[in-house]
This record gives C-alpha cells, sequence and structure tokens, in this order.
C-alpha cells in the first residue's frame, strides 16, 4: 500500500507567495515583526543582495527560531514542521516565516544583551542553524540580514516608505526618517473611538482614503466614493487575525465607516473657524469639503450657518443661508467671478458678487437653487 505524504517544503513556498505580492513587500513585513515586538526605533539599510534591520530593545526569543528551524528543516517529520508553522502564524511571528519561506531566500537573524546571544542562519531548502551562547553586546537588540534571489530593492523601500508612514516610532532607511502622515495633509487628529486612527485633511483627492494598519505598518487601502475627501490611517490589528489578507482588512473595517465620515465631517467644521486666515487655495479647498458634505446630508444644518464664501468688495465670507437670504431679495440670481478674477472697483454691486468657483456655484445652486451670472460691470 502506498502511503501519501505531504511535501511541506513546496507548500511553505505557496503559502508564503499565496500571503505576500512579492518579495518586495518582505521588509515591511520585517519592521511590522519589530513594531509588534516593541522597537522604539528601528533601522533599514541597504545591502549589496539585500538588507540589513537593527532594533534595540525587545529580542526575538529563542523559543520562536526554534520553531522557525522546525518549521524549514527538510529532515523533520511532516507533522513537527506543520506544528511549528501553526506556532508562528499563532504568535505573530509570520513576517519570519514568509522572509524564510521563499524561494531564494537567506536570512540571518543575531538576538543579544549583556549576558546572552542566539543567531539563526538559513538558505532556501537548505538545513537552518540554530546556535546559543554566552557573552553578548553591552546593549540589548536584534540585528536582520535579509536577501531574495530576484527581489527588486528599489520597489521593497518605495512600499516600505508608504506602509511605515504611520508607524508609532522612527523607521530610519539608510539613515533617513521615513516621512511620516498624509501626504499634502492639511489638518489632521487622533482619535481612540469608533476605532485607533488618524484623520487628514489634505490638498487633493476626491474622494475618503483609507489606509488600513495592522501593527502600525500598512497592510491595505480602500476608498469610500460619493463622500467628501478625507484620508485617515485605521489601526485594525486588535480585531484581525496575524497575517490577515486585504479583504479581511476591508471586512474588519466596513462596520466603522459611517462614523469615520461623520468624525472627518466634524473635523472640517472644527477647523472652519480658521477660514479667513487661510490661503486662498486652502480656503477654497476645506469650503469645496463642507459643501459636499452639506450635499450629502452630512451636518448639513450646521454647515449651512458657516461663513465660507468670499464676497467681492471686502473678502468677507457669506454662510449658505446669507447666500440664500441674499438672493430672495436678488429674485434667486446672484454675480459670481472667479478667484483669478480682479474686481479692481469696476463691479456695479461688489457686496452682492461671490467670489466662487464652478464647482462651489453648482453646489451651492445644489443647496440653495440660487442660480449665478456674470457680474455687471461700470464702463
Amino acid at each position: 500500500m502506498e502511503i501519501l505524504s505531504i511535501n511541506v517544503s513546496s507548500e511553505l513556498e505557496t503559502l508564503c507567495e499565496a500571503q505576500l505580492r512579492g518579495t518586495w513587500q518582505v521588509p515591511a513585513e520585517l519592521v511590522r515583526l519589530a513594531l509588534r515586538l516593541g522597537a522604539a526605533e528601528i533601522s533599514v539599510q541597504r545591502s549589496r543582495r539585500g538588507f540589513v534591520f537593527g532594533w534595540q530593545g525587545p529580542l526575538i526569543s529563542f523559543e520562536v527560531l526554534a520553531d522557525l528551524q522546525s518549521a524549514l528543516d527538510p529532515r523533520r517529520e511532516g507533522d513537527d514542521r506543520q506544528h511549528a508553522i501553526a506556532a508562528l502564524e499563532l504568535s505573530g511571528m509570520e513576517g519570519l516565516l514568509w522572509a524564510t519561506g521563499l524561494r531564494g531566500a537567506r536570512i540571518q537573524v543575531e538576538c543579544s544583551d549583556s549576558g546572552r546571544r542566539w543567531t539563526f542562519e538559513h538558505r532556501h531548502r537548505g538545513r537552518p542553524r540554530l546556535a546559543r551562547g554566552n557573552g553578548g553586546n553591552k546593549t540589548t537588540g536584534v540585528e536582520i540580514r535579509w536577501g531574495c534571489a530576484g527581489l527588486d530593492q528599489r520597489r521593497s523601500l518605495k512600499w516600505l516608505a508608504i506602509a511605515a508612514r504611520f508607524a508609532p516610532v522612527k523607521v530610519l532607511i539608510d539613515g533617513r526618517s521615513v516621512p511620516q502622515g498624509f501626504a499634502g495633509g492639511l489638518y489632521h487628529l487622533r482619535l481612540e473611538e469608533p476605532v485607533p486612527c488618524r484623520i487628514g485633511l489634505t490638498r487633493s483627492g476626491d474622494e475618503p482614503v483609507l489606509w488600513l494598519l495592522r501593527d502600525g505598518v500598512v497592510s491595505s487601502r480602500a476608498s469610500i466614493p460619493g463622500y467628501p475627501s478625507f484620508e485617515a490611517a485605521v489601526e485594525l490589528g486588535s480585531l484581525v487575525a496575524p497575517g490577515a489578507s486585504a479583504a479581511d482588512m476591508r471586512r474588519a473595517v466596513t462596520p466603522f465607516l459611517g462614523a469615520l465620515v461623520d468624525r472627518a465631517v466634524w473635523m472640517m467644521m472644527e477647523v472652519s473657524d480658521r477660514l479667513p486666515r487661510m490661503a486662498e487655495q486652502d480656503r477654497e479647498r476645506l469650503g469645496l469639503l463642507l459643501l459636499r458634505a452639506a450635499c450629502r446630508g452630512l451636518r448639513a444644518r450646521e454647515i449651512r450657518r458657516i461663513p465660507l464664501v468670499r464676497n467681492a468688495a471686502d473678502g468677507g465670507l457669506l454662510s449658505v443661508e446669507e447666500i440664500h437670504e441674499l438672493a430672495d431679495r436678488r429674485g434667486r440670481l446672484l454675480a459670481a467671478i472667479d478667484a483669478d478674477e480682479v474686481p479692481g472697483g469696476t463691479l456695479v454691486d461688489p457686496r452682492s458678487t461671490l467670489v466662487a468657483s464652478s464647482e462651489t456655484r453648482g453646489l451651492l445652486t445644489e443647496l440653495t437653487a440660487v442660480r449665478f451670472q456674470s457680474p455687471s460691470r461700470r464702463l
């Protein structure tokens, strides 16, 4: 009778390839592992064939590396290897498994403190080596040297800079800190409810963008069509299992979408008192975001009372309600010019002439039914 057995090495390669979009993703996963352990600062350096990761403080335990050795050792029984793989996944150390299980991967791990030191080495399809000894370094820390056949180093760095932009600690790439926060941000705030997140208003974008984080590192990205634009970095590590897929992340954030949109609109309202002091472009941007929210029915009554739109006479701001009242007195028809038009005192009635873009006019028409025309000018 023929006995069937599973090729665990091939199964592991398939698992790693399924969990990762490519080898370029591994550096971000190793940074995620360091954050999960509690590293206070993480250094990533390019090497000739890969990367060197280092941090002081929390060590990768000897027991975790022993499980990694068992999972990778082709001479071990299949059941032992399967058990070790499951243990690594359950403990949140799957990043090590993915880094070593890929075809062509090679890794060296050194952990040490003042009295202990252990090292782990592995090359693809070889036997992993794990050693423990005395006489460690004065400082406690970890160094990982990793590389892989066919690694796109440039793509790895590009993704790492995106994935680590919301990390709670400093991440250095070749000695330089990864830029933090939202690109082109106007304002941002941190919230713990309804879910830990950072919400930002940005100078570009037409719809909300969610950066879905696990242990402080971006795992996926999602958008919410049809709502005023904002960005949010949402931490879902406590709501999903280690190694959660992008689909798992999107399912986990879905119950919080309504609350996130509401908090973003609340934030727009909170900073609206700064509108008179903003640069023209930023004032126009925030005004548009608020008008889009009101048209969507989000806090519309409150937004209608906020001064948002300039008049041409003195640059004073008018609210939607004030524009509605002004239009009632003028037959539902108002004059408007673009911000780049210089009235220069030639307008017949500058106080009833609005300074508004075509999109702003369209939103005002939707909210008040007022129509707009070019202003009359003195000859």
